[in-house]
C-alpha cells in the first residue's frame, strides 16, 4: 500500500549537495517532483513506474523524445531496477528516504537508543566481570594461599599487597599440580635473592609479582633452584620472628581448604 502522504520534504542542505546543484534548473525540478510523486503514490521512498505514464511525464515536462527512465537515471540518490522481460513497471528508488522523509528526528532518535543500548551492553559487561571478581571467595586465614601470599609480602617488601583471586589462583594452581606450601616459599625466597628480579636491571624495574614465581611449574622450580632447599627453614624462622606469624603443621593438603593448623577449622 502507498504511504499516500501530502509532503515530500525538501531539505536545505540540498542547496549545498554537489550533486544537486550540477543539474539543469529543469532536472532540478524533476528530481523534486519526483520525490513528491513517490511521497504519494510509493511506499517507503520507493514507487512502480512506467515509461509510458503520460500523468508523471507531464509533471515532469518531459521532452518528447526523453524517457522517464533515461531522466531518472541521471538524477542523483535516485536508482532505477533493471529492465524486465516484458518491458514492465521498474522500481524507482529514492536513497536515504527513511532519514530524510519518514521522521525528521526518527533517524537521530535511532542513532541515540542504538548509542544508549550499546553503552547498556558494555557496562552490563563490565558490572558482569565486576562481580565476578568479587564474588570470588577471598584467602581464608590459615589457608595455604593466606601464609604464601603474607611470605611474598613480606619477603618481596611490599606491605600493602592485598589478597587479590588473581594471587590465589595461581598458588591454588600449584597446589593442584603437587606442589606444597614449602616448594612455593622457596621459589619465592629463591627470587628474592635475585638482583634482577628485584630490580637491579637495565630497565629498572622489578619482577618479583607471584604471577610471575607460580606463574607455572617451570617458573616455580626455577626460582626454587636459585637457593637451597633447608633454606626454607631460615626463612620461616625469619618470618615468624619479624611478623610473630607461625607456619602450621601440615594437617590437610586440600587445594580449597589449605594446611590448616590443629584445631583450626
Amino acid at each position: 500500500m502507498a504511504d499516500q502522504s501530502h509532503w515530500f520534504k525538501l531539505w536545505e542542505s540540498a542547496l549545498w549537495d554537489d550533486s544537486i546543484q550540477a543539474l539543469t534548473p529543469a532536472d532540478r525540478w524533476r528530481w523534486a517532483a519526483l520525490g513528491a510523486y513517490i511521497r504519494r503514490h510509493g511506499t517507503k521512498g520507493t514507487a512502480e513506474i512506467r515509461d509510458d505514464n503520460q500523468a508523471l511525464r507531464a509533471a515532469l515536462g518531459m521532452r518528447e523524445n526523453d524517457t522517464l527512465f533515461a531522466c531518472f537515471n541521471r538524477l542523483p540518490h535516485v536508482s532505477v531496477s533493471p529492465p524486465s522481460i516484458d518491458n514492465a513497471a521498474r522500481s524507482v528508488s529514492f536513497s536515504n528516504w527513511s532519514k530524510y522523509q519518514v521522521d525528521p528526528g526518527g533517524y537521530e532518535r535511532v542513532k541515540r537508543a542504538r548509542r544508549a543500548a550499546k553503552m547498556r551492553s558494555k557496562n552490563k559487561n563490565k558490572n558482569k566481570k565486576k562481580n565476578k571478581i568479587l564474588k570470588t571467595p577471598h584467602t581464608p586465614r590459615w589457608g595455604v594461599p593466606w601464609f604464601v601470599i603474607e611470605f611474598w609480602k613480606w619477603c618481596m617488601e611490599h606491605p600493602r599487597g592485598i589478597h587479590t583471586p588473581d594471587k590465589i589462583r595461581k598458588i591454588e594452581a600449584r597446589m593442584a599440580e603437587g606442589y606444597d606450601m614449602d616448594r612455593m616459599l622457596l621459589a619465592i625466597w629463591g627470587c628474592s635473592g635475585s638482583r634482577h628480579n628485584r630490580g637491579e636491571n637495565d630497565r629498572g624495574r622489578k619482577f618479583d609479582s607471584i604471577d610471575l614465581i607460580l606463574r607455572d611449574g617451570g617458573h616455580l622450580e626455577e626460582f626454587e633452584a636459585m637457593v637451597k632447599p633447608e633454606e626454607i627453614h631460615e626463612a620461616k624462622a625469619r618470618f615468624t620472628t619479624e611478623t610473630g606469624i607461625e607456619f602450621p603443621a601440615p594437617t590437610s593438603t586440600d587445594p580449597k581448604q589449605g594446611i590448616l593448623p590443629s584445631g583450626v577449622r
